[in-house]
């Protein structure tokens, strides 16, 4: 019995012996494998604080050249603006001056019509002398002096 007592202690003690290095080495392989998970957490930690810089300096670089392109934009509105009040100005003066050529040439035309309405009563006027028979003894008188 004895003998069969201590044949079991020994065989315990194989086996808890052989449990603990198990144990042992399960407890290290999840070390190991701890380890790996947070040196890869890092990594990807590391590339997403890479990756969040980049998306700020895209940030930075979009609103800049948003902001040169409304500016871009500002300016040519202005010189847009500009150029219709410069063409709106251009389009004013120049039925200003129409406007004047047109009363000088109504009252050139006036002056043309009254100019051929003198002429041409004082011709009415210089052939009814003639019909009367008026002129027969001014045969000599030039038509200028009507």
């Amino acid at each position: 019995l004895t003998q069969d007592v201590q044949s079991v202690e020994k065989r315990a003690r194989e086996l808890s012996e052989s449990h603990r290095i198990q144990l042992s080495d399960l407890h290290a392989s999840y070390q190991e494998q701890l380890k790996s998970a947070l040196e890869q957490s890092n990594s990807y930690k590391s590339e997403v604080e890479k990756l969040e810089e980049l998306k700020r300096e895209h940030e930075c670089k979009v609103r800049a050249a948003l902001n040169r392109l409304q500016e871009k934009n500002d300016n040519r509105l202005k010189e847009v603006e500009q150029m219709y009040k410069s063409s709106q100005a251009d389009l004013e003066n120049q039925i200003d001056r129409l406007s004047v050529q047109y009363s000088k040439d109504l009252s050139s035309k006036d002056g043309a019509i009254k100019e051929i309405e003198k002429i041409f009563f004082s011709t009415i006027r210089y052939d009814k002398i003639r019909k009367d028979g008026i002129i027969k003894n001014h045969r000599s008188a030039k038509f200028s002096d009507w």
